[in-house]
């Protein structure tokens, strides 16, 4: 029956597109994002908020900038693409959050569709497109944060077309696919700046793993790919200059380090809470100015959007961040990687939840109670709240289940792909290693699944693949077609 089920491919990948759309428009009808209610405390929370405020601003006139009222100052931190659509779809559809919600939606139905072709174009194996097309439709990150404003949905889609181009690439190596490939990685960056390394991250195993070119070649491409990838970005890296004096491409490299990595550290260290760190670090900065800085509150700077900062504020940033750092090195390092299995296993339950109705106390309730393993405490819940307890404890357990699976099957398909791969296939398992790396280190502290969600894609294409290889081990297949490259 296996052995059928298997052979069915378009059937098997039609199930799962029904399946994940069901759970994405599901969840979209039951969030009902445009009850204004629901649009004020679901949708417009965290970075939505920039986004919204971006795209108003925009159509209104008023350039790109996050403050809602004059002056407009520049805003340095979002790149322009997903403001730009939104503004867009504001101009067609009027100013209502849920209509990008919907948008967000029907790119994360997208990624059902791109992601098994990707797979399929870098395999040619059935079975991989199989797994490929349910681990998608499966995805709690993509289920989730696709029914939300923020701009990851459409930065894990342009992920997956990258993937795409790139395997299209490898099979080509000529100067025309690494344009477009250095298109593709331009326009991935201006969905979100932390794709700024993508070039470098890409090139490094091409340079080293590749075998049918010469090398001297592959340098050429590679200096093509960086070409063309420089030509997309500098522009807004000029309009930064222009507007701030800071020729930077996003103003979060020294915002980051410090009020978001650096003040996790010097919370846990000290007992204490992020307002009392960060007012630390703005007298800090407000004594190395001389000027005054703002936001004149205890509140997180990065979240005062109507802020304009000067680069002299931005280089006392980045000392602080290093006096701060070089004052325990050790530590500091410890606590950057010590919540490595949240990031790994944080499932979205608290947002999805959010979005289903569940109100967000209740919620936090449940998840804390979780992290402490306080199994008294949700007995008490499940008495008295019984079903957002229950939803959490499902939706956490399913979450992790499903993303212990995706770990192991990648193990196997990163094993296989570096060991017994062709070149396509060896390549991108190298490229994945090393952007999973990548966000792994970017990430840090900030455990949580959205800020993994950009290396969710390459989990789980490397686990299509490892998926297509056991099978075909315990078929007795003679090699596998899908690992080919």
């Amino acid at each position: 029956m296996m052995n059928t089920l298997l052979h069915n491919t378009r059937l098997l990948v039609a199930l799962a597109f029904v399946a994940g759309a069901a759970l994405r428009t599901g969840t979209f009808a039951a969030y009902q994002p445009w009850r204004p209610e629901v649009t004020r405390n679901v949708v417009l929370t965290t970075d939505a908020v920039w986004q919204d405020r971006l795209a108003r601003n925009l159509l209104e006139g008023n350039g790109f900038s996050i403050c809602d009222a004059p002056p407009y100052a520049p805003h340095l931190v979002v790149p322009p693409l997903c403001p730009s659509a939104l503004a867009g779809l504001y101009a067609l559809f009027g100013e209502r959050p849920f209509v990008g919600v919907a948008w967000n939606v029907l790119l994360s139905i997208a990624c059902m569709v791109l992601f098994p072709l990707a797979v399929l174009h870098l395999t040619r194996d059935r079975r991989a497109v199989v797994a490929a097309a349910w681990l998608m439709a499966l995805s709690p990150t993509f289920v989730a944060h696709g029914n939300s404003l923020l701009m990851e949905q459409a930065y894990g889609m342009f992920l997956i077309i990258s993937y795409l181009v790139a395997s299209w690439f490898l099979r080509e190596q000529s100067p025309g696919a690494a344009v477009m490939l250095g298109a593709t990685f331009g326009i991935l960056n201006l969905v979100k700046f932390s794709a700024l390394f993508i070039v470098p991250m890409f090139a490094l195993p091409y340079l080293i793993l590749g075998r049918t070119t010469a090398l001297r070649r592959r340098c050429m491409l590679s200096a093509i790919i960086l070409g063309v990838f420089y030509i997309a970005v500098l522009p807004w890296q000029l309009r930064n200059y222009s507007v701030s004096g800071c020729f930077a491409y996003t103003s979060n490299k020294w915002i980051n380090p410090l009020f978001m990595h650096m003040r996790e550290y010097q919370q846990h260290v000290q007992g204490t809470n992020s307002d009392a760190v960060t007012a630390s670090y703005i007298a800090r900065i407000r004594e190395r100015t001389g000027t005054p800085f703002y936001p004149d509150t205890n509140s997180h700077p990065i979240w005062q959007m109507d802020r304009h900062y000067t680069l002299n504020d931005y280089l006392a940033m980045r000392a602080v961040f290093k006096e701060e750092l070089a004052a325990d090195r050790m530590g500091y390092f410890l606590f950057h990687f010590s919540r490595l299995p949240q990031f790994f296993l944080s499932v979205p339950a608290h947002e999805w939840g959010r979005q289903l109705g569940f109100p967000e106390q209740d919620l936090d309730a449940v998840n804390r109670r979780i992290a402490a393993g306080d199994v008294a405490g949700l007995r008490a819940m499940l008495g008295r709240q019984p079903a957002v307890t229950w939803f959490v404890i499902g939706v956490t357990a399913a979450g992790m289940a499903y993303l212990v699976i995706v770990y192991m099957l990648a193990a196997f398909g990163a094993w296989h792909g570096m060991a017994k791969g062709g070149e396509v296939l060896r390549v991108m398992t190298g490229f994945w290693l090393v952007w999973i790396a990548f966000i792994i280190v970017a990430v840090g502290p900030l455990a949580h699944s959205r800020y993994r969600m950009p290396a969710d894609p390459a989990f789980m294409a490397l686990a299509a693949v490892g998926f297509a290889v056991l099978v075909n081990r315990f078929r007795r297949a003679e090699g596998i077609p899908a690992a080919q490259g």
